[in-house]
């Protein structure tokens, strides 16, 4: 999987085996991911940020594969969980 952010020039790529991985984007930072394969159609994350556990979550694909949804938290906030949807266009 490859998380990349364009503002904070940030490049991850990781695999599913719940290794993290660290940021190998031009700006050298601590940031790191580490992605679990749950289910043939999900898997959860722990983002690090400066070398710490951030946040956490769970995405999973829809049945007909047009959207997934993600929930998500903070470490340290786990009853604050977003969930968001994305949608196929």
């Amino acid at each position: 999987m490859r998380m990349e952010s364009v503002e904070a020039r940030s490049v991850i790529v990781t695999h599913f085996d719940g290794e993290p991985v660290r940021d190998s984007g031009p700006t050298n930072s601590r940031n790191a991911l580490a992605v679990t394969r749950t289910s043939p159609t999900s898997y959860a994350w722990v983002f690090w940020t400066a070398g710490e556990p951030f946040v956490q979550g769970q995405d999973t694909l829809a049945d007909d594969g047009r959207s997934f949804t993600e929930v998500s938290w903070r470490i340290d906030r786990p009853e604050r969980r977003v969930t968001l949807i994305y949608e196929r266009r």
